[in-house]
């Protein structure tokens, strides 16, 4: 079985770390990717106590998730890409860090959708439209999109080759 690296893009406290890495299997890693550097050894800890190993935390930037490896084969964004400020150059600065056939998987607040979160801070929100753009410009499609919840889109993009 090959590597597979999965990435969380703000990990926070890893609350989807350990989850992933029980999936990807001793064989995988993920690699948590966290700006706080407050939340690295608490990330570390949650998957300790959830008896997974192959979990990495890693202190990125709000320009880069300084991954150290060009091999990540998923990222996922859960409630996190509403935060970044520069999205389009974010999403290009990941690209050098994914494998080829790569996918990024985004779950966030829809701005199309009337009283989700943040919606009294416009320059937070995005729609499914604004993040296939950027992920376009970066060099990936949309391949799989779901309906499951009210507020929030979810979109899996696949790396062009």
């Amino acid at each position: 079985m090959a590597l597979v690296v999965a990435n969380m893009i703000g990990a926070g406290t890893g609350v989807f770390s350990a989850p992933i890495g029980e999936r990807v299997g001793p064989k995988g890693l993920v690699i948590a990717a966290e700006v706080d550097p407050g939340f690295l050894p608490i990330i570390l800890d949650n998957a300790r106590r959830a008896g997974v190993s192959n979990v990495r935390a890693v202190l990125g930037e709000f320009e880069d998730p300084k991954l150290r490896r060009n091999d990540i084969d998923r990222a996922f964004f859960h409630d996190v890409l509403h935060y970044v400020q520069e999205r389009a150059a974010y999403l290009q600065a990941l690209v050098p860090y994914m494998g080829l056939g790569s996918r990024i998987f985004v779950v966030d607040y829809d701005r199309n959708v009337e009283g989700v979160p943040h919606s009294d801070q416009p320059e937070m929100l995005i729609s499914p439209a604004e993040g296939a753009g950027w992920m376009a410009e970066a060099g990936f499609d949309v391949s799989r999109e779901w309906d499951l919840f009210d507020d929030r889109f979810v979109v899996e993009y696949t790396k062009r080759d």
